[in-house]
């Protein structure tokens, strides 16, 4: 993780502030958290470690074990219920039904170039919340929307 992160004052400029050992622990220790603070909007350059942690999962080795993990989904929901290895039971005609979403959502978390750390954070609590609609029918969202949203935030957006 980065040693300095752009935050932004209470006069609504943007500092640089250097990031102690603390701040890089607990931005690792409440990635959870952090992820579900960026996935509802909240700028990174809020807080220290809200910024830490939009900076870890932005960068391209971590983007790529997402894609990963959302192509072995696809695999999973794919292969004959007998043969599937999933830990947690998965919703596979809903996964099916937007199989090309979710190709899409690979595909542009290995693109290179910048992209919306919000996006990745919805990507990310799609596949480890299981309240999300990849393994919970009673969600609150659908998963074509679920996958849409990601989708759309992972544009960069440079508002502070």
């Amino acid at each position: 993780m980065a040693g300095v992160v752009l935050l932004r004052s209470s006069e609504d400029a943007i500092v640089p502030q250097r990031a102690r050992w603390r701040d890089r622990i607990v931005a690792r220790w409440r990635a959870a958290s952090l992820d579900a603070q960026l996935a509802a909007g909240v700028p990174p350059a809020e807080r220290i470690t809200l910024a830490l942690h939009a900076q870890a999962i932005s960068e391209s080795h971590r983007r790529s074990t997402l894609a990963q993990r959302i192509h072995h989904v696809l695999r999973q929901a794919r292969a004959p219920s007998r043969l599937s290895t999933a830990q947690v039971p998965l919703r596979r005609r809903a996964i099916l039904a937007v199989a090309e979403d979710l190709e899409e959502l690979a595909s542009r978390l290995l693109a290179p170039g910048p992209v919306g750390a919000r996006g990745i954070a919805k990507a990310r609590l799609l596949l480890s919340d299981g309240r999300s609609p990849l393994y919970f029918s009673g969600a609150s969202d659908e998963l074509r929307v679920a996958v849409a949203d990601a989708l759309a935030e992972l544009q960069p957006s440079f508002a502070w």
